[in-house]
Parts: C-alpha cells; structure tokens; sequence
C-alpha cells in the first residue's frame, strides 16, 4: 500500500511537529483507504500527555474524537503522527513497546534527520510503507 497525503495535510502536520519541539509532537490522521492507497485528509493535532522530548502519549480525548468523527464524517482513522526532536525517522524501542493498534500507519516526522517516513504496524514489527504527498 502507499499513504498518499493531501499537500495542506502534510505541511499542517509538519508544522505542528515544528511549533511543538522541543516536545516530541502527536496527532491523529484521517483519511480513507482505496485499493493499494491510503489517503490522509486531515489531521487531528493532539497534546503529548507525557510532555516528554522523547517520548509521547496522544491525549485521549483527542483520540476518541478523532475515532468518532470521523466514523461520523465517513471517513476512518488511518494512523497516527509523532515526531522525532534529534532522531531518525525509524521506530524507535519505545515506539514498538507502544505500538498497539495493529494494521494502522505510524507516521514519524525527524526534524533535525531523514525527513518524514510512514510504518504500518502488524503486532510484532513495523514494516515501512510509501509516502506520496500530492501537489
């Protein structure tokens, strides 16, 4: 499969994870699935709970909203977003020790390193997926 991003979509999430460094940054993406594509529509800026630089929690009154509306809206939550203050856009042990929602992208934006990259978790591993942002 591939996430394909609206161009708006992706520089709003960008942008969150810039405004909230020092602090990793989270956030819910939205979208819908077509064949082989995945399609982000919008994001769902969320506050770290944990107020960590190397670690995050999404809040969960953010994460219910973002389940029900877009349920509501037709639309479904494809995956999540967090940001890495001085690290590589890989999974990180945290992350995979955190990683629970199993079939779901975890896109990880590195703000000083390789850019932005998405991995859908299956329940044991992270396997990278391709990232289209349409202009």
């Amino acid at each position: 499969m591939v996430l394909i991003f609206e161009k708006e979509v992706f520089k709003s999430m960008i942008n969150d994870c810039k405004v909230k460094k020092p602090l990793e940054a989270c956030g819910v993406i939205v979208g819908k699935c077509s064949g082989d594509k995945r399609m982000a529509l919008r994001i769902y800026e969320a506050t770290n709970i944990l107020r960590s630089p190397i670690k995050y929690e999404i809040d969960p009154e953010t994460l219910l909203r973002a389940f029900k509306e877009s349920e509501e809206g037709g639309l479904k939550v494809l995956g999540f977003y967090h940001s890495h203050i001085c690290r590589e856009a890989t999974p990180s042990p945290m992350d995979k020790e955190k990683a629970c929602y199993k079939g779901y992208i975890y896109v990880i934006v590195s703000l000083d390193k390789d850019g932005v990259k998405a991995y859908v978790w299956d329940g044991e591993s992270f396997e990278e997926e391709p990232i289209i942002v349409k202009s």
